[in-house]
């Protein structure tokens, strides 16, 4: 007996690229980063090449699709899949991946531009139609 599985947490470093085979196949790529702690107590992150293709089997794109949709950059993700060599350039060495069966996106990625200022919000008017009078210490003229 013997397995072949893979269970990755880690923050996705690029948006998923959906590209497609001249035979009509989807193929979803992304890299994953995770962090291993060391004895000296720095942190390094890992990357991972994470593919995911659609399921020729049923004639679907569906699994391709939908991670090329939903992860981005910066989003917390869980990937299940299988430890695959393909060709390097030239293929002079073999290039490690993960060939995804499931893919779900834990957390989206965090903001990091800063929020957009808020409308002011219309101020109330009173039964008789007029402005409500300035707070105490507004010098505002309205």
């Amino acid at each position: 007996m013997s397995v072949n599985l893979l269970v990755l947490v880690g923050r996705a470093g690029t948006h998923a690229e959906l590209r497609f085979h001249p035979s009509g196949g989807a193929v979803c790529t992304f890299k994953l980063g995770t962090k291993r702690h060391r004895r000296a107590g720095d942190e390094v992150t890992e990357w991972h090449s994470i593919v995911v293709e659609g399921d020729k089997a049923l004639q679907r794109n569906d699994s391709a699709r939908r991670a090329s949709e939903l992860v981005r950059k910066g989003a917390q993700v869980y990937v299940e899949g299988r430890l695959a060599y393909r060709k390097g350039r030239d293929n002079d060495f073999n290039v490690a991946i993960v060939l995804a069966h499931r893919v779900e996106v834990l957390a989206p990625a965090p903001d990091k531009s800063p929020a957009p200022p808020r409308a002011a919000e219309p101020a109330e008017a009173s039964r008789d139609g007029q402005r409500p009078p300035a707070e105490p210490g507004s010098d505002a003229p309205f």
